[in-house]
């Protein structure tokens, strides 16, 4: 065999090897529903569902936040309803500063309906007034759109 010839086997080789697969396949395949949940059984995560369900019930919304108040300020502030487990307010990449709206979540729903009473409370040297609203389930709109029709051969 010449050089010239073992060389332009090598190259054949190359052009003859199968592509990979995407993997997009795969993603796709492990995010489609299963067939218990098309039939319409319940799903093995009951527990933690039920938890998170409890923690929404207990969470309630702000709104109108004053843009240099911090985490522990509104602790403060919604402590006094009750044990605040968790604060949940967004912020600015570029300052760090609220972006004006918070979600609170209390131990038990008598704390949230203490913080909801306590809407239109005055804040801030500015004089801005909280809006404290109960916080609204995040799949309440998703589940209102996807209907089990869309779901089968996707």
């Amino acid at each position: 065999m010449l050089p010239t010839e073992s060389a332009a086997s090598a190259t054949s080789e190359l052009v003859k090897r199968p592509r990979k697969k995407s993997s997009k396949k795969a993603v796709v395949a492990t995010s489609a529903p299963s067939l218990d949940a098309l039939a319409g059984s319940k799903p093995a995560e009951e527990p933690a569902t039920a938890a998170k369900q409890e923690a929404d019930d207990c969470t309630v919304f702000v709104s109108g936040v004053p843009y240099t108040f911090d985490l522990e300020k509104l602790n403060g502030i919604f402590g006094k309803c009750g044990k605040v487990l968790e604060v949940r307010a967004p912020t600015w990449q570029d300052s760090g500063r609220l972006r004006g709206y918070a979600h609170v979540t209390f131990q038990d729903s008598k704390a949230r309906n203490a913080a909801i009473k306590m809407d239109g409370m005055k804040v801030g040297a500015k004089g801005r007034y909280l809006k404290i609203e109960a916080a609204k389930a995040p799949d309440a709109k998703l589940a209102a759109k996807v209907s089990e029709k869309d779901l089968i051969g996707k």
